[in-house]
């Protein structure tokens, strides 16, 4: 398997685990087979960690297969309020992946952090776009940060320090095409795709991608939006990013989300809301 993922979070003391990954062919199949605690497998002393384990086999057969790369991805649900990472291990013993477990709306015990007062818009160091001799110029790639951060060369600051709404107010009216995209869409800085299978039971969603983000520290995760919309072919999704000190990289890190039922087949669109103020709107394509 290649491009083994692991996104880990913790919510009222259950762990979510989602592993991701990329089977060689079609003839390949991959199982979660046991994870630690609350499976099978038992220590004398504890590892200091969450563990999956995950088996992949070839389906036997005249091995005739499309020589193509497929998405896996699996979830699996247990309690852990011990171990704040999770390691991911092939039948062999051999660790493929490991990530921190984020917390999710965990605050009790804890010292709320000041909420910081001023942030700034920074959008590329492209010219800005005029738009029409009636409309304001346009500016790309704007981000909402804290004023205190720091930001890569490539981008420049355009306005504030203001507060947060202030500058959202900004990034509606400033930035991106005022009609969104070519079919009038928000405009989307995240690099996301949605791919369902319907051959597979119960039917299975991926939605899957990359979010730009300044530290490696910073963590990104997809989650179901509660309550959803009224059209029942949109499945809402919300998107946190939650910004860590580290170096400064300007990395993209990888999101996964998987829904699974009977409903699946009905599900035409997938909106996904962030924190930061993206909208983006996928097209679901059929997968297998």
């Amino acid at each position: 398997m290649y491009s083994v993922n692991i996104i880990a979070v913790r919510k009222k003391g259950i762990i979510e685990v989602t592993v991701t990954g990329i089977l060689p062919s079609s003839c390949y199949k991959a199982e979660i087979t046991d994870h630690y605690p609350g499976g099978n497998i038992m220590y004398v002393r504890d590892p200091g960690e969450g563990q999956i384990f995950i088996k992949e086999t070839m389906r036997p057969g005249d091995g005739l297969c499309p020589l193509v790369l497929v998405p896996w991805a699996e979830t699996v649900r247990f309690p852990d309020n011990q171990h704040n990472r999770v390691a991911v291990y092939s039948a062999d013993g051999k660790k493929l992946a490991e990530a921190s477990v984020v917390e999710l709306g965990k605050t009790k015990g804890k010292k709320k952090a000041k909420p910081r007062s001023k942030f700034i818009v920074i959008s590329l160091l492209d010219h800005p776009v005029v738009v029409g001799l009636n409309e304001p110029v346009r500016y790309s790639g704007c981000s909402i940060i804290p004023e205190d951060a720091l930001y890569p060369a490539i981008y420049r600051r355009v306005f504030g320090p203001a507060s947060q709404r202030e500058c959202q107010g900004f990034v509606s009216q400033y930035c991106g095409n005022p009609r969104g995209g070519d079919d009038g869409e928000p405009r989307c800085n995240l690099t996301l795709r949605a791919q369902s299978n319907l051959k597979e039971q119960p039917n299975g969603l991926y939605v899957f991608g990359t979010v730009p983000v300044f530290t490696e520290e910073t963590t990104v995760v997809l989650t179901r939006a509660e309550p959803q919309g009224k059209n029942p072919a949109i499945l809402l999704l919300n998107l946190t990013v939650t910004e860590h000190p580290g170096p400064m990289k300007g990395i993209d890190k990888p999101v996964f989300y998987v829904e699974r039922g009977k409903d699946v087949s009905k599900l035409r669109q997938v909106q996904v809301i962030s924190n930061n103020g993206d909208i983006c709107t996928i097209d679901i394509t059929l997968r297998g």
